[in-house]
């Protein structure tokens, strides 16, 4: 009875052993899966905030562009009247016009296709008769309009 004990104990523990590897192995592998998810998330996250401000940036860019055009139409006019009609000649450009000294100028430029910089510029006639813009606006919003009755499928409702 005791040369059977033995060799039971003996068996069981290369078995105890082979188990405890594999254990090991698995544990390894399931945190080398884990580790290279939480990479490929980091990384897709990481990429889309890069395009992103990428494409903010190139918009706003544009947008100075379009702001340095203004402005050279402004100092290039002798009044404020051929000012303003030099920078509504200017594609995405809307100039609006409140009073004799003072108008409104706005444009749109897309950061996505979802969002868009809008610029707001006051134009005022200056002291020595040319014109003089301050922004009132630049900013980052969305070219979508929000629907408040929008619903979400529901499974069974369809």
């Amino acid at each position: 009875m005791r040369n059977k004990e033995k060799e039971l104990s003996l068996s069981s523990s290369i078995g105890y052993s082979f188990m405890l590897t594999i254990m090991i192995i698995l544990t390894f592998v399931i945190f080398a899966v884990l580790s290279l998810s939480t990479s490929l998330r980091d990384y897709d996250y990481s990429r889309r905030a890069a395009e992103k401000t990428t494409a903010y940036y190139e918009a706003n860019s544009k947008a100075y562009n379009i702001l340095k055009q203004i402005d050279e139409k402004l100092k290039a006019g002798a009044s404020l009247e051929d000012s303003l009609k030099e920078v509504s000649k200017l594609p995405q450009v809307i100039v609006e016009r409140e009073k004799e000294e003072l108008a409104v100028v706005s444009y749109k430029v897309e950061i996505t296709k979802h969002q868009e910089l809008q610029i707001l510029l006051e134009i005022t006639a200056g002291e020595s008769g040319t014109a003089d813009y301050r922004i009132l606006n630049w900013k980052e919003a969305s070219s979508e309009v929000w629907e408040e009755n929008a619903t979400l499928p529901v499974i069974g409702t369809e």
